[in-house]
């Protein structure tokens, strides 16, 4: 593993394809606020697909961290799809839900981005984790901690999710089943109000996924 220092910043780094580490530093001190350089891997399949090329070539990634920061915008390695850049200021010492989105700019409409496909998570960025070991997997693969989005219906599915319980602890990362809960909710009461994804295009309907549509070659044919 390589941890990699930047400045008075401390990064996020990846050593896995399925799995991302984020590698917070103290510089000296104890950790409030740090920079974290991301490298994620594309983890949404591709079989068959005639365009990869061209979505390669035009594929852009957004990460969106809890707490009311800003959208991170990430670079495409058009090879590999692999998303990377920095995102500044970001608090430790809680547990955050993130969301990746992978878009499109839409060609006849003034590049307004189209999301092909939509990962929600979460990391564990608790001091006790920050103090105690440095480096925090974060799985970013869809299964148990990850959900993967890519048609209308899937984020008509997670907004109809009947309201959980109340939950009182977001931050026990040890708790997979709340973290996940707590994620959801704040992906539906938060992130989709701030930031809303955009999967409908052509009038399709909605089981019909964008990716497959980007893969035929056919998502901007109007």
């Amino acid at each position: 593993m390589r941890t990699e220092l930047l400045t008075r910043a401390c990064v996020l780094q990846v050593v896995a394809l399925t799995t991302v580490l984020l590698s917070l530093c103290g510089c000296g001190q104890a950790v409030e606020e740090t920079d974290v350089a991301v490298s994620l891997p594309f983890q949404v399949p591709l079989i068959n697909c005639t365009h990869r090329s061209d979505i390669g070539a035009n594929l852009n990634a957004t990460l969106y961290i809890s707490g009311g920061y800003a959208p991170c915008a990430l670079t495409i390695d058009s090879a590999t799809l692999t998303a990377s850049g920095t995102c500044p200021n970001i608090t430790a010492g809680i547990v955050r839900p993130l969301g990746l989105e992978y878009w499109l700019p839409d060609p006849v409409n003034s590049g307004a981005p189209v999301a092909l496909a939509y990962i929600l998570s979460w990391a564990d960025l608790s001091a006790m984790t920050v103090g105690a070991a440095p480096d925090v997997p974060v799985d970013m693969t869809p299964g148990v901690k990850a959900k993967l989005l890519t048609t209308p219906d899937d984020v008509a599915a997670l907004r109809s999710i009947p309201p959980a319980p109340p939950v009182t602890d977001c931050n026990n990362p040890s708790d997979t089943e709340t973290s996940n809960l707590c994620a959801e909710d704040w992906a539906k009461n938060d992130a989709f109000r701030t930031n809303p994804i955009d999967f409908n295009i052509n009038s399709l309907v909605g089981s019909t996924s964008n990716l497959l549509e980007a893969c035929n070659g056919t998502l901007f044919t109007r």
